[in-house]
Formats: structure tokens, sequence, C-alpha cells
């Protein structure tokens, strides 16, 4: 399992708002590239990418910002970094890993789901924090408070995901459509096969 660049695209647009995403995402999926050939150069054949989460819906982000709605700009620059992991995908013939085999978890798409419809989820705060953060910072704060019930929050610190938050995601890497081309449980059935 991979998952990258959620921290590089929050400070991106926290130095540079505004600016063209563009020559930022090809670096970063260069490096990204570099990462996944090492990995395939030491015998990695099956890997699940995480794409980048919606970062621009992060509390400690709306924090400091002093926004209550999630920054548009900020993910869609997600959204396009993860179609240009889709491109990696198509293409790992070329950049040199013809046996491996690739499923795109489309986080952005699943947590933006939870964030605009928590019902189902059973979550009932999804821009709000679990803990008390520490002063300066996106993590908890040593012996601060904590919510009573986890299962009912999406975002533990300012950045981090709950347990809760986080079998979401499992779940839908494992049984949906939300992965590219193939779910988790696929890739795993695939074991034996190249």
């Amino acid at each position: 399992m991979v998952a990258a660049g959620n921290n590089d695209h929050s400070l991106r647009y926290l130095t540079d708002p505004g600016k063209d995403w563009t020559p930022f995402t090809a670096e970063l999926i260069n490096a990204y590239i570099n990462h996944l050939k090492t990995l395939y150069d030491l015998g990695a054949r099956k890997m699940l990418l995480v794409s980048v989460y919606p970062v621009g819906c992060n509390p400690v982000l709306l924090q400091f910002l002093n926004k209550t709605t999630c920054v548009d700009e900020l993910n869609s620059a997600v959204m396009g970094f993860r179609e240009q992991l889709l491109r990696v995908v198509k293409r790992k013939a070329e950049l040199g890993m013809p046996l491996a085999k690739f499923s795109v978890l489309n986080s952005a798409k699943i947590l933006l789901d939870v964030i605009n419809n928590p019902q189902p989820t059973g979550m009932r705060y999804v821009r709000g924090m679990c803990c008390e953060l520490a002063p300066g910072s996106g993590s908890c704060a040593r012996n601060g408070r904590l919510c009573k019930n986890r299962q009912e929050y999406l975002f533990m610190d300012g950045v981090h995901l709950t347990s809760a938050g986080s079998a979401i995601l499992a779940d839908k890497a494992y049984n949906s459509k939300d992965a590219y081309p193939i779910n988790l449980k696929e890739l795993y059935l695939s074991f034996y096969k190249f």
C-alpha cells in the first residue's frame, strides 16, 4: 500500500495559493513513479495506491484559514493528482513495471461522499476533530480532551482520520468500484495470476 501526497498538497496550498498546480503535480508524480519503481525493483508486484484525501476539508486547514467550507481549489488539485496516478497505471509497462498490478483508491471521492452525506456511515461530526489540538499543531495535545465516541467522528485530529474513517476507506478499497482498475479483493484474488 502506498499513500503519499496529503501533506505535500496542503503545504503547497498554504505557501502558494492561487498558483498553477500543473508543475507541482508533475514533480510530485515523478517522485511517486520513482518510489513505485524502487518498490517494483525490490519485487513488489501488487500495490494499492491510495489517492490523496480531500485535504481541502482537513479541519486544521479550515481552522487556520477561518473557513467553514472545504477549499475547492485544493480539492480540485487533489483530483488532478489522482488523474495522473491513473495515467501511471495505464503506462506501467512503458514506465518499466510491466508485471505490476495496481489498484488506485479514490479516497477523495469516498471521503467527500462521507462529508457531504454522513448519515449512512453513522458519522455525526465530519468537519470537527475528536481531540483537542496541541498549540500550533494539527496533532492531538498530550493529555488533551478526547471525544467520547470516536465512531461518530471522521477526523481524529486536524489531518488524520479516526479508525472509523479509515475503516470506511478500507471497506471501499476492498469491495467497491471506487478503486481502479480493480478493487483490493480482485487484486488479492489475482495473487497467483500475472
